[in-house]
């Protein structure tokens, strides 16, 4: 066990003896050795709450969030994946939506929605996802930007195939 571990562990130990101080000041210190723990700032959390030093337990509890945030929104997107190539579609758009739900601004997951969307054949909704995946999209990311337009223009063209992938480059400049 590494050495954050430990602070950590001892600062939950006493915690849960209602010895704060200590508690405090292992957590504290563990979570000087590794920012990431997130049962170190969880434990932090409750025990600045039982201190009544509530400016300090929210922020340790919104780092909780935060860190666990990220890694719930990569859970979901790999498991989307996975699902995705072995055509679970329905448990793929699952996990897209979720994540997008976690992390609304992630255009990647909206870019993966879409495709899953296509795949179950629902162009419409595709379409959506594939525009929002553009509106998100950080302006320096030209080779992300026309692969997401290649895949609009794909489910424009299951709409009508009529369509013509030059309007998706006018569209998504817009």
């Amino acid at each position: 066990m590494n050495q954050a571990c430990k602070l950590v562990e001892k600062g939950i130990e006493h915690y849960r003896i209602r010895s704060l101080d200590d508690a405090a000041a292992y957590l504290v210190r563990g979570l000087e050795v590794d920012p990431t723990q997130s049962e170190g700032w969880y434990f932090l959390g409750l025990t600045r709450h039982s201190q009544g030093r509530l400016a300090e337990a929210e922020e340790a509890l919104t780092r909780v969030i935060e860190l666990q945030k990220t890694r719930l929104l990569a859970a979901y997107k790999r498991r989307g994946y996975i699902r995705l190539d072995r055509g679970s579609l329905l448990a793929a758009a699952a996990d897209f939506s979720t994540a997008i739900v976690i992390s609304p601004d992630d255009w990647r997951s909206h870019n993966m929605l879409g495709l899953v969307q296509i795949e179950q054949e629902h162009p419409c909704r595709a379409a959506e996802s594939f525009r929002q995946a553009l509106a998100l999209l950080p302006a320096n990311a030209d080779a992300d930007a026309r692969e997401i337009s290649a895949n609009l223009a794909r489910a424009l063209r299951l709409i009508d195939p009529a369509f013509v992938h030059a309007e998706v480059v006018a569209v998504s400049v817009q």
